[in-house]
């Protein structure tokens, strides 16, 4: 997918249509993004039942939130932006389960 044009939303959309179920095992979470910005938005991906789903709004229960700028998720995808820099300088901003946000990163689970 290009982001030249693309919005946060497209790239968790795009996301969930990448997961491989059998490569996740019994990996169950949910992962809440808020995104700041005209591209951003929040939005949050469930993990469960070998399925991977997107929604618009906010998690009841996140077992993991990323915050960040929609410039810095959208520069992490186009490889603009190291996503170690961004955390590391807190322009992305993590709580919750650590784990869950690294396995959504994870080629295997989510092939690009």
């Amino acid at each position: 997918m290009s982001t030249e044009n693309a919005t946060c939303k497209d790239l968790i959309q795009a996301l969930c249509g990448r997961f491989k179920a059998d490569e996740a095992g019994d990996w169950e979470a949910t992962v809440q993004f808020e995104f700041s910005g005209d591209k951003g938005g929040n939005f949050y991906v469930q993990i469960e039942d070998a399925a991977c789903t997107m929604e618009e709004g906010t998690a009841d229960h996140a077992t993991a939130t990323v915050m960040t700028t929609d410039e810095t998720w959208l520069g992490m995808a186009a490889g603009k932006v190291d996503p170690q820099a961004a955390f590391f300088s807190g322009d992305m901003k993590i709580k919750g389960n650590f784990a869950d946000v690294m396995k959504i990163n994870n080629k295997k689970i989510f092939p690009r």
